[in-house]
């Protein structure tokens, strides 16, 4: 196949003696001014284009500028024709983009040589940048799939989470989190296989999309937990008809090989400012108000309770009241990691003046199946309430640490509960794969 070669001088006798010359090895088109040219070069795209640079109505250097203004001729080499031996005139042509000056008179063979040169280099340059560009394409492809979620075709944690925190960094306004899970995922995949479990998962992944607007962003974060990120929203009436429209559009009837099993979600919901200002703390507060949901039956939602208007004061009372044995809420606390650190160290310095053995019991849940550990969260904190005497209060550490803080309690006693109340929460098996570590 011939390189398409386009020729502009306006004088016939060259562009004849240039055809003449190039024929022979490439396709030749002639026209003789730089407007018809400009014209031609709207629809075609040839390998080379040779300009004469003196020309009429239109001349070569202001041919080339136009020429450099289309995307599809930017990489097309350009030699210009010249009689004039006036370097300045070289300078401006290479400084607009032209790969070689000839001289007239034009000689056959440097004319051919120059013009090979340049058609080699040039496809050799085009074939580089389209390498570059497919390079550029592939990385990104990759770079998407490493952050999109197989099964559901959902972002991961990392994609929301890099998402939520630039939001929250650059924008400073309000905005929510919803986090969720399937109820009794474990039982359903276990009972009807897990084909029926992930075509459940890319059903609950269509109702999220459904319900929700571009600009939130959708994740499966893990097994059958998923996050949704609300930006510029945190009017309680928004989120809630959000939740109720998802929880209406989940089929609570799924055929389940010619079996009907109701399938319900839990749903925690946290709002920024009123949960916290990083997306660490929306996160952990949207996990906890999962949790309670769980708590409350299941299938249902729960918002966080507002965190950051409590004073230092009325934190510190908190404390005072849980110790005493009187907490005013119950005398079980469930609270945030952060929060059992703080009841830690404060009970730590009652210690040291004088008051009964303090102790914080830490459950790996490392060595469970991700898709296991929501279900199990729950069991074992029922059970170390029923169980442990003197259990103060309880924190989830993200999704694979319990945190349970003993107050007036000898170890060997305490660890003898805590055992023997996993086991009958849990049953043996799990008890055998769960680290647990006291301190």
């Amino acid at each position: 196949m011939k390189f398409n070669i386009l020729v502009v001088d306006d004088k016939p006798e060259m562009l004849r003696y240039i055809k003449s010359i190039l024929e022979e090895f490439y396709t030749v088109y002639l026209i003789a001014d730089g407007v018809t040219a400009l014209a031609y070069l709207q629809n075609h795209t040839p390998d080379m284009i040779i300009i004469d640079i003196n020309m009429p109505q239109m001349d070569g250097f202001t041919l080339l500028e136009n020429i450099h203004t289309m995307d599809s001729l930017k990489s097309v080499p350009v030699i210009f024709l010249t009689a004039s031996a006036n370097p300045e005139n070289e300078i401006r042509g290479l400084r607009l983009g032209a790969k070689d000056f000839i001289s007239k008179p034009i000689r056959r063979e440097s004319l051919l040589q120059r013009v090979q040169m340049q058609i080699t280099q040039g496809k050799a340059e085009q074939e580089i940048k389209k390498r570059y560009e497919q390079m550029k394409q592939e990385a990104e492809k990759a770079r998407i799939y490493a952050m999109q979620d197989e099964l559901s075709g959902l972002w991961k944690r990392n994609y929301i989470k890099a998402s939520a925190e630039q939001y929250i960094k650059k924008e400073k306004r309000p905005c929510a989190l919803f986090m969720l899970d399937i109820d009794d995922f474990k039982r359903i995949n276990d009972t009807y296989g897990h084909q029926t479990g992930d075509n459940l998962i890319k059903k609950f992944a269509f109702i999220l999309q459904k319900n929700c607007t571009e600009n939130m962003i959708i994740s499966r974060v893990g097994g059958d937990e998923f996050c949704v990120f609300i930006p510029n929203v945190s009017d309680k009436g928004a989120l809630s008809a959000l939740a109720d429209g998802i929880f209406r559009d989940l089929d609570t009837n799924v055929n389940m090989n010619n079996d009907t099993k109701m399938v319900g979600i839990s749903m925690g919901i946290a709002v920024i400012p009123e949960n916290g200002k990083t997306f660490e703390e929306l996160y952990s507060a949207a996990d906890d108000a999962l949790l309670e949901a769980k708590r409350r039956g299941k299938n249902t939602y729960h918002f966080a309770p507002i965190t950051h208007n409590a004073t230092k004061h009325e934190k510190m009372d908190r404390v005072h009241d849980l110790l005493r044995g009187r907490s005013t809420d119950s005398q079980i606390l469930t609270v945030k990691f952060g929060e059992i650190q703080t009841l830690y160290h404060f009970a730590r310095l009652l210690k040291e003046k004088g008051a009964a053995e303090t102790h914080v019991l830490v459950i790996s849940l490392e060595n469970i199946q991700k898709e296991s550990r929501a279900e199990l969260f729950d069991n074992l904190m029922h059970g170390l309430i029923a169980g442990v005497k003197n259990l103060t209060a309880l924190a989830k550490n993200g999704n694979t640490h319990l945190v349970a803080l003993v107050f007036d309690c000898l170890p060997e006693g305490m660890m003898k509960a805590v055992f023997d109340s996993i086991q009958k929460a849990c049953g043996a098996e799990i008890a055998a794969n769960l680290k647990i570590e006291m301190d």
